[in-house]
């Protein structure tokens, strides 16, 4: 039976072999055995092996009993073949209004988001940063950033605590709108992700996000924020572009540090001799 629907899935037979194994085997799930398969995901999050087999293994050496005490390897296995977390009658079809590139996975995402941010009050000191999670599957979210150590995968935006890592919010970025890419990407990742935070907050982010004009728009929310900013940026000031401009070590020296200020916003420029 297994290698027949193996032999129709090599095929491309998938729908097919779906539904001939629920017929043959699948057995309804309940909650507490959704919750225990929930938590060997975890598990294997934090000791990664070459295959879910490997986790079910019998050597003595490498195998993880506790798992078998739990779930067989082949109910695992069919609860992964099946899993569905999004409810297809009520999607938006593509190229609708309101539809949602993540739609196969919001009600995950939205979960955990929500149990993040009950769970634990973060810190006043933020940073927003960009994540990679490792994919080289088909999928037209996947990116390539050869200069990550992680090349290959989906790129997420996430906010964390400044003293301990804790992540408080969370998007998965699912790629330009049309042909163009969005103007001021990381200006609105910034104010997105910033919506849960209360007045007296400080952001730190690195020179994708920050801009002039978010530095403004946080001031009028109650929130700071400080960041590296690129050269290139239309809104810096003008002393500053020059003193960038002024490629010469001994030059940049001499100047450094500048400061430009205007209203609460200050830019530092400084030459780094290291």
């Amino acid at each position: 039976m297994e290698a027949s629907l193996d032999a129709k899935i090599r095929r491309g037979e998938h729908v097919k072999a779906a539904e001939e194994y629920t017929r043959k085997y699948w057995r309804d799930t309940t909650a507490d055995e959704m919750r225990a398969f929930l938590a060997i995901l975890i598990v294997m999050g934090n000791n990664k092996r070459p295959s879910y087999k490997s986790y079910w293994t019998t050597d003595s050496i490498i195998q993880m009993e506790g798992f078998r005490t739990i779930m067989s390897r082949d109910r695992f296995l069919n609860l992964l073949r099946f899993l569905h977390v999004s409810n297809n009658e009520t999607a938006v079809p593509r190229g609708q209004p309101g539809y949602d590139r993540c739609q196969k996975i919001r009600p995950v995402i939205d979960i955990c988001v929500s149990q993040w941010q009950d769970a634990f009050n973060i810190e006043k000191q933020v940073a927003i940063d960009e994540g990679m999670i490792g994919f080289k599957g088909h999928v037209f979210m996947r990116q390539y950033m050869p200069k990550k150590p992680t090349k290959w995968g989906l790129k997420a935006w996430i906010l964390a605590s400044s003293q301990t890592g804790f992540v408080s919010n969370w998007k998965l970025y699912t790629g330009k709108e049309g042909d163009r890419a969005e103007e001021r990407l990381g200006q609105k990742v910034v104010t997105d992700l910033m919506e849960i935070s209360p007045q007296g907050h400080e952001c730190y982010c690195d020179n994708f996000f920050t801009c002039y004009e978010l530095l403004q728009d946080l001031e009028r929310r109650g929130i700071g924020c400080c960041g590296t900013v690129k050269s290139n940026r239309k809104s810096n000031p003008p002393e500053i572009k020059t003193f960038i401009a002024k490629r010469g070590a001994a030059v940049l020296k001499a100047l450094s540090p500048i400061f430009k200020r205007c209203g609460n916003t200050l830019a530092v420029g400084w030459f780094d001799g290291l």
